[in-house]
């Protein structure tokens, strides 16, 4: 939280800021609540003395954002946002809340990295550099202008998502911690750990040939030259609920209850390419939502 001064934006011109202190984006009158999750926190500020806002609603919401390069209108879209209407004039970006989305936030103002400095210097690029948003300076607080759109931009304009939907958002999860103090070590240097020694009968199984593509790993590369794969085998998940259980929970007949967890077997499961970082995942995905068609394509 920042005291006012004279250095503060004037009251008609609406944007968002960068804040880490606030552990998670907020919302203020210049924004438009898509939906609710339906679900409220209590929100303290930096001093005790000024009390708590209490049953702040969690929100997707949407700001405007005009490009003066290329003259285009975006609308940007906050999931899991807290919304506080017109008690906040100005929107608050969680910096750690958007990376986790895939937005690049270049914090450091330009006047600060020197020979480092590069067209990317302080900004945010969003979906694989397909907007760069220009940060500008208020004092020390980093924003760029912003607007709550018209319902003819909102339904016209092109939508990037800034922060995520899903899974749902803890600023208090301890693995950002913990998987962030097991990069460094004694002398708070990167962990540069060895490559294995590969031998035929020791794979990873925590590591895919996709993961390992993607991140360009070595061990990809010493797998390709040391080890020949003949054949592979799959083996169906085995299901922790029996059927004699699911009848006896739901006094059903046994032959409903096999039918019962043939047709709810899970599609759409998710991986993660690092597996120390765990996180809840709801299955509300687009795939889903709609009916299936029960047939299979080869390739002769």
């Amino acid at each position: 939280m920042v005291a006012n001064g004279q250095h503060d934006l004037p009251s008609e011109l609406p944007c968002t800021k960068l804040d880490s202190h606030a552990d998670t984006c907020c919302m203020g009158r210049n924004a438009t609540v898509l939906y609710s999750h339906n679900r409220t926190v209590n929100v303290s500020p930096f001093l005790d003395s000024l009390g708590t806002a209490n049953s702040v609603p969690i929100v997707s919401a949407a700001i405007t954002y005009d490009d003066k390069i290329t003259a285009k209108t975006y609308i940007l879209i906050i999931h899991q946002a807290l919304y506080f209407g017109d008690m906040l004039e100005h929107n608050l970006l969680n910096p750690f809340q958007c990376p986790l989305q895939g937005v690049g936030i270049n914090e450091c103002p330009r006047i600060l990295e020197g020979d480092a400095v590069s067209d990317h210097s302080h900004s945010i690029l969003v979906s694989n550099d397909e907007l760069k948003i220009p940060l500008c300076l208020n004092g020390i607080v980093s924003y760029f202008s912003s607007r709550r759109p018209t319902k003819a931009e909102f339904d016209q304009c092109y939508h990037l998502e800034l922060t995520a939907a899903e899974p749902e958002w803890n600023p208090h999860n301890g693995d950002y911690s913990r998987g962030e103090a097991s990069m460094t070590g004694d002398d708070g240097n990167i962990l540069r750990r060895m490559r294995p020694n590969v031998q035929a009968c020791e794979i990873m199984g925590t590591w895919t040939t996709e993961n390992m593509a993607k991140l360009d790993d070595p061990f990809l590369e010493c797998l390709e030259q040391t080890i020949k794969v003949g054949s592979v085998q799959s083996l169906l998940r085995a299901n922790k609920t029996t059927p004699a259980q699911l009848a006896d929970r739901w006094n059903i007949g046994l032959d409903k209850a096999k039918k019962m967890l043939d047709v709810t077997t899970q599609r759409g499961t998710r991986t993660v390419a690092f597996p120390s970082l765990e996180a809840r995942s709801r299955t509300n995905d687009r795939q889903m939502r709609y009916r299936r068609l029960n047939w299979r394509s080869t390739q002769t």
